[in-house]
This record gives structure tokens, sequence and C-alpha cells, in this order.
């Protein structure tokens, strides 16, 4: 069977410069829309309500444990991120000294991975250490039950389970803000007698 050649209006180009045709960009959505991946609620509709639970596993794909029980802590911090976002390149750092600066006072940093090859999360680990817990989502479900909708995307989760912080990118702009937030998450509640 024949194919007709695509009309170049017809045509749609991706960041790669590959084309894609209009009958594919509709299937590809369609896709995305069975899946729950296309428009969503607004990632910080989480803020207030409790952390979704996940199953986290290594790198190498070995079961740890959930999302749940990393949470021993009075503050967590969880970052999606994958090997080919350049905003996660300037995220590991603040994520390092914020585990270095409040991890005696209870923050965790826990990072979850989505890379299709945990070859490449690897490597971008060889060329960003970690010093906090770098974990992999074994499927899509716990970032769509988290919401995400970009990467880096993290979430400031209290003692309680709930989240208190979302935030979608990273720029070092916006570390002051996220400093704040932790301290206001580990700072003592103050009762009135």
């Amino acid at each position: 069977m024949l194919r007709k050649p695509v009309p170049e209006e017809a045509t749609i180009r991706s960041p790669l410069q590959r084309q894609i045709s209009l009958p594919q960009s509709i299937t590809v959505l369609l896709i995305y829309a069975t899946l729950g991946l296309a428009a969503r609620p607004a990632h910080a509709d989480l803020t207030g309500r409790a952390a979704p639970d996940c199953p986290l596993t290594t790198l190498e794909g070995e079961a740890v444990s959930s999302l749940k029980n990393q949470s021993s802590h009075k503050a967590l911090y969880v970052d999606f991120w994958a090997s080919w976002c350049s905003s996660c390149v300037h995220a590991f750092p603040f994520m390092n000294a914020i585990h270095q600066r409040y991890g005696a006072r209870g923050l965790r940093v826990i990072a979850i991975n989505l890379d299709e090859k945990p070859e490449s999360a690897k490597t971008f680990l060889a060329r960003h250490p970690a010093d906090f817990k770098v974990y992999a989502a074994p499927n899509a479900a716990c970032p769509r039950n988290f919401g995400v909708e970009g990467m880096p995307a993290s979430y400031l989760i209290d003692a309680e389970g709930m989240v208190r912080r979302v935030h979608l990118g990273f720029r070092q702009a916006d570390a002051a803000d996220l400093v704040a937030a932790i301290e206001k998450v580990l700072e003592p509640a103050v009762h009135q007698p």
C-alpha cells in the first residue's frame, strides 16, 4: 500500500527538528490523554494535601520501599528529575546544599529519576554527584499521582505527610524562596499556653 506524502503545512517540527505529521501528533495526544498525562489540574493543587505514596526502586531496579516509608523526618524534599533536564543540572548543587545544611535538623532530600534507561541517570550522576538519596520510579504512577508537569518538579512535605510547597523548574533565583519554605517547615511549632 502506497502512502501519500504529507503536505508541508501538515507537518509539525519538534525541538529536535524531527518531522511529525499532523495525524501522528493527534495520535500522540490521544495516547497522552488516555494515560492521564494530558491537561491536568495545576500541580499547585497538591499544596495542603496529603502527599501521594508510590513505590521506589534503586537505579538498578531493586525495590526499596515506598515514599511514605522515607518520611520519618521533619520534612521531605522530593525532586523529580531526568538526565536530559538542563535545569536539573542546576538543581543538584542546591539539593546537595540543603541536604548538608538542614539534614541534621530533620530534612531528608530524595531525588526520583524518571529516565527510561538507568544508564542515562548514572551518567548524569557521575558528572553531577548527589549527597542525598536517589531513587527511580518503577512506573508512571508516581509522577502522575504527584501531577508532575515538567522537570525538575519538587515537593516539600512536612512531618504529617502534607505537601507544603510545590515548585516547578529551577533557577538559582528560586533558592532563597525554597530555603525560606524549608526553614518554615522545620521550625518548631509554637504552642500557646
